[in-house]
This record gives C-alpha cells, structure tokens and sequence, in this order.
C-alpha cells in the first residue's frame, strides 16, 4: 500500500511540474524578459569592446524625427558609456512611445547606429547592452 502512494506521489510531483513548465511556455511570457530597470528610468551598458549611447528620437505618435522629453534627451545623447560601466537616467516619455536609438562609437570616435528600441516610461524601464565588437559583429541586448 505504501509503495502504491509513493508511485501516485511521484507520478503527481512530475505531471505537476510538467504543467507548470507547459504553462509558462505555452503562455507566450518568458519570465526573463520582464526589465530590471525600475519604470521610468533607462540604462545603457558598453558590454562589447567599443562605446556606446543612447538618444530618444521621435514619439510614436509622429513617428517622425521629432524630440522627446527635451531635458533627458540631451542628457542621454552627451552621456557615452565607456566598455564595461553602464549609465542610468530616469526618462519620462510622457505616456507616450519614444524611439531610443542606440549609437556605437569606435576607438577612432566615429560612430556607427546599433538600431533603436520604442520605450514607453509608463510602461516600464528599459535596459540596452551594447555588445560583441565593433569589427565583427556589434548588436544590442535589452533586460
């Protein structure tokens, strides 16, 4: 009898957890995506071999070349991070979704764009790695 409830409870313990696996895969939600960042605020990291910044470009709502949030902006554009060390600024986009374009600068200090990410402040934080190397393949990770 004891050995039948021991079946039943590992069989029960593995259909669980093979629930809960399905569960969170089968939701469409990967529980690393969710930002680190506190809402609100947005961080650079220089983690390749070359500098990086950040510059909000245009709302969503023009989707034009148009600024957003005037005081951070510039803030953000004059704030390289070097390889290795990261920067934070709290960036308020107003409710609105801002692109955030993200520039790579070589040791030569011309510069070279990694792309952009849309930010909304209210939604959440974003955080932008720039990474791998400026030669041979740069390219950009958020948390």
């Amino acid at each position: 009898m004891k050995l039948s409830f021991k079946r039943v409870g590992a069989v029960t313990g593995a259909v669980a957890a093979s629930a809960g696996a399905l569960l969170v895969a089968g939701s469409g939600l990967n529980p690393a995506a969710a930002s680190t960042i506190p809402t609100g605020e947005l961080q650079i990291c220089a983690q390749g071999d070359y500098s990086a910044f950040i510059q909000p470009v245009a709302s969503a709502t023009s989707r034009e070349n148009q600024t957003a949030a005037t005081p951070a902006r510039q803030s953000l554009a004059n704030e390289i991070v070097s390889p290795g060390h990261c920067f934070v600024l709290p960036f308020d986009t107003y409710g609105q979704w801002a692109r955030v374009e993200v520039t790579g600068v070589r040791p030569d200090g011309s510069q070279f764009s990694l792309g952009s990410q849309w930010y909304n402040s209210s939604v959440s934080g974003l955080g932008i790695g720039a990474e791998g190397s400026w030669s041979t393949g740069p390219f950009v990770w958020t948390w």
